[in-house]
Order: C-alpha cells, then sequence, then structure tokens
C-alpha cells in the first residue's frame, strides 16, 4: 500500500537496511491496494522461492486478518507454509488485543471471501 507516494514495503526495507540488514534478503510486492491484494501478490513470490516458512510482521489490529488471508490463499493455492507473526502492540493492553469485534469478524469474513474471489459481499464494498 502507499503513503505519501512511498509503498510499506519501501519504507520497511529503508528502516530494516539502516539497521543493517543486507538489500539481497528482501522480496519486495508494491502492486497491491489492500490486504488482500497484498496477499495474492506476496504468495506469487513465495511459491516462486519454494518458501516454507513466513513471519507476517504488522499491527496487532491487522494481524487475525492478515494470518488468516495469508493461510487461506495458500491453502486455496495448495501451498503448505508455515506462518509465525511479530506484532506491532497497538492496543492498550494485551486482553484488548484479544478481543475480537464483531466489525473485525466481519472485515475477516469479507477478505476470506475476496480471496477465494467472491468480490463482493453484501452491503460491504471495497
Amino acid at each position: 500500500m502507499e503513503h505519501g507516494g512511498l509503498t510499506e514495503s519501501y519504507v520497511m526495507k529503508r528502516c530494516l537496511i539502516q539497521h543493517k540488514v543486507s538489500a539481497g534478503m528482501f522480496y519486495i510486492e508494491d502492486r497491491a491496494i489492500d490486504t488482500v491484494g497484498n496477499t495474492i501478490y506476496s504468495v506469487e513470490i513465495l511459491r516462486k522461492l519454494y518458501t516454507k516458512n513466513v513471519t507476517l510482521i504488522t499491527r496487532a489490529s491487522h494481524m487475525r486478518r492478515a494470518l488468516a488471508v495469508f493461510e487461506e490463499v495458500c491453502a486455496r493455492d495448495g501451498l503448505k507454509i508455515k506462518f509465525s507473526n511479530l506484532a506491532y502492540m497497538d492496543y492498550p493492553f494485551i486482553a484488548s488485543a484479544m478481543v475480537v469485534s464483531k466489525s473485525e469478524e466481519l472485515v475477516i469474513f469479507r477478505d476470506l471471501m475476496r480471496s477465494c474471489g467472491i468480490w463482493a459481499y453484501p452491503g460491504i464494498q471495497q
């Protein structure tokens, strides 16, 4: 996704390089405009690299949805990839991060359906 003319992947790569991670360690997905697109394009990269283990890095408030969609797209495509995660804690307390609200649940279901090719969900469009 793009913010201020820069993609998140570019900003993350630049930050990690500043922290001495080798530039050759990155495969950038910069075509997506949302979580589902990011997943589909990223899984294309993962397939080409014969990846078996992935660590997703995102905000805690986004992690459930990201994991669900990545796991669904990999299962749909017959890829056996093990996911771990590293989340930035954007909730005030761990207990609040563990609660799945109805609106979060709905967004997860919407994106799971979109990742399977059902692009419209009644009453909730992208």
